[in-house]
């Protein structure tokens, strides 16, 4: 008679009522006091782990055990991804890029522009509205000013002088001409179609202190209104990402197109994939650190010049070639002159031959 194999038990046999836990879960917010993880198989090597995520352990501590799948997760350590995705623009670059984000959203083009000429980062500058601008009508003659408020946690709340070229262009958008942009199938203008934006100086509350009417430049959608805009709801990042997500596929077609050509394009050294909205304060830093000191930069940007020196200011890749030719072409040239001579006299060690020089 053949024996019966029998299956393997999936789990070892029951604890005894009266038998303590030999080996608790490692994970240190776990709550369960009676799990023994002795024979768990949830284990890992303790050089894996996040160490302040682990409880107290001894020293000699080598593989560490947890009581389920989940509490392993939660403690393993994931490689911090590397803080990036900004490229800082040149002054034609920028200005290509304003073009093409017209052609996708004309109000993410102006969002843009209002991120570059503040350093302002994208998340408050989402949230401008028009009690932040003073002095924008022409007429009055006043300098035109913006004053930021404290909108979240990373904001400095300042006030700053607003370039009057760039003041005259929003007075026209919006009190004039719209900014018209979009493709031929389908036109899209800022101010939209239904808003009603106006930079002219309110009547202040008599008692608040704050203007009647403040309205935002960059509205939100309604996500269950079919395109409806909410007028009281700030355009969220998201959104604006993906704006600069668009323009990041036309700029490499454009790209193609050029090198197709044998031409080159503006956006040759640039990574686009690393082109988001957070280009906008690395480039007004990067542009600005060029005319002004750090003390200008941090003021108008709202960030310490240390912050700016470590994640802002870039060297970029123009200004790397104008240094290279400053500093280096006349080194060339006096290498160039040097051997001109060289080849009717037979060296440039002062007329003598290489073999006087051996002897």
């Amino acid at each position: 008679m053949a024996k019966r194999k029998c299956p393997q038990p999936a789990r070892g046999p029951r604890r005894k009522p009266a038998s303590v836990v030999k080996l608790r879960c490692f994970y240190g917010g776990c709550r369960n006091v009676h799990v023994d993880c002795k024979n768990k198989p949830f284990t890992a090597p303790l050089d894996t782990l996040t160490k302040r995520q682990l409880r107290k352990l001894r020293p000699q501590t080598v593989v560490a055990r947890f009581c389920s799948q989940e509490h392993l997760s939660m403690c393993r350590a994931t490689k911090a991804r590397k803080q990036g995705g900004r490229e800082p623009l040149t002054t034609t670059q920028a200005v290509q890029l304003f073009q093409v984000l017209r052609s996708v959203a004309p109000w993410a083009a102006v969002l843009y522009l209002l991120a570059l000429f503040t350093g302002e980062r994208v998340g408050a500058a989402c949230r401008a509205c028009t009690a932040w601008f003073s002095g924008m009508d022409p007429q009055v003659g006043d300098p035109p000013r913006l004053r930021i408020p404290r909108v979240n946690l990373k904001t400095s709340p300042r006030q700053i002088a607003l370039l009057a070229d760039f003041a005259q262009l929003l007075w026209s958008w919006v009190h004039k001409q719209p900014l018209a942009g979009g493709t031929a199938d389908c036109s899209k203008q800022w101010p939209f179609p239904e808003q009603t934006l106006s930079f002219a100086e309110a009547p202040r509350r008599r008692l608040a202190g704050k203007r009647a009417c403040s309205q935002l430049l960059f509205p939100g959608r309604d996500p269950a209104g079919r395109g409806r805009r909410l007028w009281h709801k700030p355009i969220t990042e998201k959104a604006f990402y993906n704006a600069f997500v668009a323009a990041q596929g036309i700029l490499r077609l454009q790209r193609n197109d050029a090198h197709a050509r044998g031409e080159s394009h503006s956006f040759d050294d640039v990574v686009l994939e690393r082109l988001t909205s957070h280009s906008c304060k690395k480039t007004a830093a990067t542009l600005l650190s060029q005319h002004a000191s750090m003390a200008v930069v941090a003021a108008i940007t709202g960030t310490t010049s240390r912050i700016l020196l470590e994640r802002y200011v870039c060297p970029t890749s123009d200004l790397q070639r104008k240094a290279v030719n400053a500093a280096f072409v006349p080194l060339v040239e006096g290498v160039q002159q040097a051997e001109r001579p060289a080849s009717h006299e037979g060296s440039s060690a002062g007329g003598y031959s290489w073999e006087v020089l051996w002897c």
